[in-house]
This record gives structure tokens, C-alpha cells and sequence, in this order.
């Protein structure tokens, strides 16, 4: 179990926790939250049917396997819309540190101008100031 990813990544060996369940195991609250996540509670309850005679070991496997598949869809849409979200939170990021750039870059352009412009005029009227040698 790692929760640190987004969703949490869970390996969990399904047969052998529907054995474990079979034997008699309560598990936590917590526990029977994960169970459940990965299917395991299904499964024992789809075991049950068959053991009673409700299903047979095909459409219990059938129905399990369905299950399994409709839950990687929504993980796989969850993770590419994370994806998507990340993507454009970083276009949005890229977009506004790009604005600020532009700004900085025509203040320190304005400010250059100015001082520019002054020297020019300074040096203009040192020349008309000073006395011709001739």
C-alpha cells in the first residue's frame, strides 16, 4: 500500500486474501476498506453464491472479472484526468511566469531608455557648450 501516489497504489493478492477471509479472518475497518477497493469482498461474496449453489465457478469468474475491468477503467480515467490537470496547471504556471518576464523585460527596457537618453543629452550640450578651437 502506497499512498503517497495519486490514487494510492495497492498490491494485493486477491486469492490469497479470499482464502484468509474464507478462514474465518474479521478484518479492520481499514483493512475492509482496501479489501473492498481491490475486489477481494466481491470475490468471497461471489464464492458464496457459488458454494450455495446461486452461481456457478464460470459466472462468478464472469462477473468478478467484469468488475475488475469497469475498476481499472476508473482508475485509468481518474490518473489521466490528474494527468490533465497537471498539465494545465503547468501550461497556466508557464503562461503567467512568461507575463512576468515580458514585464520585467520592458521595465528594465524603459528604465535603460531614459538613461540613455540623458547621457545623449548631456553630451549634446557639453559640445554646443564648449568654446570651438579654432
Amino acid at each position: 500500500y502506497n499512498p503517497n501516489t495519486n490514487p494510492a497504489t495497492i498490491e494485493l493478492n486477491v486469492d490469497n486474501s479470499v482464502q484468509w477471509l474464507q478462514n474465518g479472518a474479521q478484518p479492520t475497518d481499514t483493512a475492509k476498506a482496501i479489501l473492498s477497493y481491490r475486489g477481494v469482498l466481491l470475490k468471497h461474496h461471489l464464492l458464496g453464491g457459488v458454494r450455495k449453489g446461486a452461481l456457478t465457478e464460470e459466472q462468478a469468474e464472469e462477473k468478478f472479472t467484469a468488475w475488475l475491468e469497469e475498476k481499472e477503467g476508473k482508475i485509468a480515467s481518474k490518473v489521466g484526468g490528474l494527468d490533465k490537470e497537471k498539465a494545465e496547471a503547468r501550461a497556466a504556471a508557464l503562461k503567467a511566469e512568461k507575463e512576468v518576464n515580458d514585464k520585467r523585460a520592458a521595465e528594465a527596457a524603459a528604465a535603460a531608455l531614459p538613461e540613455a537618453a540623458e547621457g545623449e543629452e548631456a553630451e549634446v550640450a557639453a559640445t554646443e557648450e564648449a568654446p570651438s578651437v579654432e
